[in-house]
């Protein structure tokens, strides 16, 4: 789950929006260290324990997370080149993943069960962030999202490319309400990218985002009502299928839908002015750990507690996993997002923005000798 707190010039730095970030990453976590990982098997050496009904609706997380990203992307977006665009979000995400997922496939391969093991094909496939391109599954699980964070960048991508960044705001709640269109229309599209589902989220936090900036009106509360219209649907549907699929806890879909409904109120007060202005302990660390704990928390963690936990010393063992995958997260944070940031600029600017850059320039000349008046003679 990738994202950066806006801050600068659009506006005010949103403190809050890093506590949620943090909020959502935890309860992530929660859901595979308390319950998935026991439901698959990956942590065969405990039990559920009482908290795990709970823990079950942990990957809502991931669902804040994608209204987050919407919600910053947007505003990352607004007045930006293509380039300058592509190259900070490559830089945003592509580092610490490539760390992140080395270390959890040699870690994989040497004290991983047999069903986690990695081959080399699988771990080159899987530096691009679209491994299921090259028919390889993911190093770890939890990277699924990442595709769709590429994916949503890729779409907004288009529009600076094209230059006609300065519609997104219109396009947004238009995109919402076409999901509304879909999963009415033809609804066995409604999951597929960008046409609904978990897009619905990024559209979201994406119209909450012009909210902030252009002030309430009617067209974006109009896509902002079909997009939490189509989320409902999408996290119902959701529900019954892991109900279906079985499980030691029955989900509700009004607990489901309540918490879903809080996201949206929660990314909506963060932007009025009394809440927008809080200024909170340690927001920026906590907001900084996010991705990285993200990127770490599960495999490693699975084997870690495979190795070391047993149902009597499970707490103290979950305590201990907590301090080091957070340890390993500010290390991680620390040497390869912060240590050698400008090294990674020099490096996408070269490899991402060089390329973009010489084909906006074909693109203006070209615009440019189409423009221009024409002699008659």
């Amino acid at each position: 789950m990738v994202s950066v707190s806006p801050s600068s010039a659009l506006g005010p730095r949103f403190e809050l929006l890093d506590y949620l970030r943090f909020l959502a990453a935890f309860a992530v976590l929660a859901y595979h260290w308390l319950y998935r990982g026991i439901e698959t098997g990956m942590m065969s050496t405990v039990s559920y324990s009482p908290v795990a009904p709970v823990a079950a609706y942990g990957y809502l997380g991931v669902d804040l997370f994608f209204m987050i990203s919407g919600f910053v992307i947007a505003i990352s977006a607004h007045g930006r080149a293509a380039s300058d665009f592509a190259v900070r979000r490559g830089v945003r995400l592509y580092p610490a993943f490539w760390v992140a997922m080395l270390l959890t496939a040699v870690v994989t391969a040497m004290w991983g069960a047999p069903e986690m093991r990695v081959t080399l094909v699988q771990v080159v496939a899987n530096l691009t962030m679209a491994p299921s391109v090259f028919d390889q599954p993911l190093v770890d699980g939890v990277y699924w999202t990442l595709l769709n964070e590429l994916i949503f960048y890729g779409m907004v991508f288009l529009f600076l490319f094209f230059r006609i960044g300065k519609w997104l705001d219109v396009f947004f709640p238009a995109w919402a309400i076409a999901m509304v269109g879909v999963l009415h229309l033809t609804p066995a599209l409604a999951t597929r990218p960008l046409l609904g589902g978990l897009f619905s989220f990024f559209a979201a936090g994406a119209i909450i985002s012009a909210i902030h900036r252009r002030g309430w009106h009617w067209w974006q509360v109009a896509g902002l009502l079909g997009a939490f219209y189509v989320a409902i649907r999408y996290m119902v549907s959701d529900v019954d299928r892991l109900n279906e699929a079985g499980g030691p806890y029955e989900q509700s879909a009004i607990i489901t839908c309540l918490i879903v409904a809080a996201f949206f109120v929660v990314m909506i007060l963060q932007i009025l002015p009394p809440v927008r202005d809080w200024r909170l302990p340690n927001s920026r660390l906590l907001g900084a750990l996010t991705y990285p704990l993200y990127l770490l928390h599960a495999h490693l963690a699975f084997i870690f507690f495979d190795h070391f936990a047993t149902e009597s010393n499970k707490w103290l063992m979950y305590g201990l996993a907590l301090v080091l995958v957070l340890a390993l997260s500010y290390a991680l944070h620390q040497l390869v997002e912060v240590r050698l940031k400008r090294f990674w600029l020099r490096v996408f600017n070269v490899v991402v923005g060089t390329p973009i850059r010489a084909v906006e320039r074909l693109g203006q000349r070209a615009s440019a000798t189409l423009s221009a008046p024409r002699s008659i003679r």
